[in-house]
């Protein structure tokens, strides 16, 4: 099977970085098109604002659509 994801590195990126994984939880949900179509309010109710300052931070986010959701296979 095969799972689409999307990873946000943050600007000048060089070392390695601590990675934090968005799963989707029950029902569905695509988080990478979600992201992709509307940044500044995806991932259900987590505004892009943390997301932002996470990547700020220093930290690395990478979304995932759980299996059959989006670009993802399998059920």
């Amino acid at each position: 099977h095969q799972i689409d994801g999307l990873l946000l590195m943050p600007a000048g990126a060089s070392k390695p970085l601590s990675v934090i994984i968005f799963l989707g939880g029950s029902g569905p949900w695509e988080i990478v098109d979600s992201y992709l179509q509307n940044p500044l309010n995806s991932y259900g109710n987590m505004p892009h604002f943390y997301m932002g300052k996470l990547l700020e931070d220093g930290m690395a986010l990478l979304l995932l659509n759980k299996r059959g959701m989006g670009r993802s296979t399998g059920n």
